[in-house]
């Protein structure tokens, strides 16, 4: 299980220009990953990866779409065959679609560790498109319990109702919990005699 770059594979015509807007805000939304997308545009390049860095932007040359309309399970059947040895994950990738085109998410695969295990998606707005690959690929958080934030349109956006606690900020109020569950302050035990 170790840390590789997460693929990102077109299979609709998605511009350069979204491609880029999607890489700039996933590394801007999460800090504390490092860059780790790779946009793959050339089927050949994967068998002799070896070594690869992050994606650098803007992305400019996408004069063909090797990918075009290939299924999830294509696309895995491709990473888990053409993928020895290489710095490209075949665990996880992401995929550009027509709704990336529409709303800038992307659709995050799990293919799991277990051989012939099934792939699983969840679909992840561009903020979260760097951060929660990475931590699903060592494992920190899973993909059943990202598929579980989703709002109603299905694409997960951070999941939390409130803002997220940032660095160095204080921690959100909890508040107190009295001997039977209640809030303290509303009919529960305060512990005072």
């Amino acid at each position: 299980m170790g840390k590789n770059l997460i693929p990102l594979f077109c299979v609709a015509e998605v511009s350069a220009a979204t491609l880029s807007s999607i890489i700039q805000t996933a590394y801007a939304g999460g800090p504390d990953s490092p860059p780790s997308l790779f946009v793959l545009l050339e089927p050949n390049l994967l068998a002799n990866l070896q070594t690869a860095k992050s994606s650098l932007l803007p992305v400019t040359d996408l004069s063909s779409y090797p990918f075009l309309s290939h299924s999830v399970q294509d696309l895995a059947t491709f990473l888990g065959s053409n993928n020895p040895g290489s710095a490209i994950s075949s665990h996880q990738f992401l995929i550009a679609d027509k709704q990336t085109n529409e709303d800038r998410s992307v659709l995050l695969v799990d293919r799991g560790y277990e051989p012939g295990g099934t792939s699983q998606t969840v679909r992840l707005d561009a903020t979260h498109a760097n951060a929660v690959p990475v931590a699903v690929q060592v494992a920190t958080m899973d993909i059943d319990g990202v598929r579980a934030l989703v709002d109603e349109g299905g694409v997960f956006r951070g999941g939390a109702s409130r803002p997220a606690a940032r660095k160095g900020e204080p921690a959100p109020r909890k508040p107190l919990e009295g001997g039977d569950g209640s809030a303290l302050g509303e009919g529960g035990d305060s512990g005072r005699a």
